[in-house]
């Protein structure tokens, strides 16, 4: 069957109020849900939770990608532990949030490629990992035009897997949007070449991890 002819795929519930419950104690709860349109293989949502204290940033945590394991090859050390993830981004509090504005496609972009990419593994029958990445193609306010996946650094660390009775750990990872050049460093030296450069950059955490569309590109 085409993927038009394939029945709809419902939210795992016991998935999302899980995420939902063990990130309670860091940010105090779900702000808002933004529902996947068509879900043809898993259905994927996206959480938006409360802005952090501090310089203060939106997180978002996708939920979904984890309700059926990634198919990680054979030839991959320890497989099991790259069966099940899902992925976080963080927006600063200037991206606009009221929904007139951010249906905006100038403002709707991370969230569609953070959907995109939760749903890659299954679409495609593969996984995704840190490192990895995904062409997202031009977009209308910035020079970024890919997406990385990174190790989650913002989050405190007794927050980074989650733990959901009768199922087995999920990992979050962290999506980062990257310029062209950036994207093909990452192709030719590899991710760990990418992240030295980046410890070197002189960048902070929060100057890399929660989006500026206009940040140093670190290999221009």
């Amino acid at each position: 069957m085409s993927e038009p002819d394939l029945p709809e795929v419902q939210a795992d519930v016991q998935l999302i109020e899980g995420v939902s419950d063990f990130l309670e104690p860091l940010f105090g709860g779900v702000e808002l849900t933004y529902h996947e349109i068509k879900s043809h293989v898993v259905h994927i949502d996206t959480h938006r939770f409360e802005e952090t204290e501090g310089p203060g940033f939106y997180t978002f945590v996708t939920t979904g990608m984890a309700s059926k394991p990634m198919n990680v090859p054979a030839n991959v050390s320890d497989a099991d532990k790259y069966r099940y993830a899902e992925l976080v981004m963080h927006l600063p509090l200037s991206w606009p949030m009221d929904w007139e504005e951010l249906s905006k496609s100038e403002n709707m972009w991370p969230i569609s490629a953070l959907m995109s990419f939760a749903g890659l593994p299954h679409r495609g029958e593969t996984f995704v990992w840190i490192g990895h990445t995904m062409e997202i193609g031009k977009q209308p306010n910035t020079k970024m035009s890919a997406a990385l996946i990174c190790p989650t650094y913002v989050i405190p660390e007794e927050f980074q897997v989650v733990q959901i009775e009768n199922r087995d750990p999920i990992p979050l990872l962290t999506v980062v949007f990257i310029y062209p050049e950036e994207l093909e460093f990452c192709k030719v030296s590899g991710s760990e070449a990418f992240f030295k450069r980046l410890r070197e950059s002189g960048l902070t955490p929060i100057d890399f991890y929660v989006l500026d569309k206009n940040r140093k590109n670190i290999c221009a």
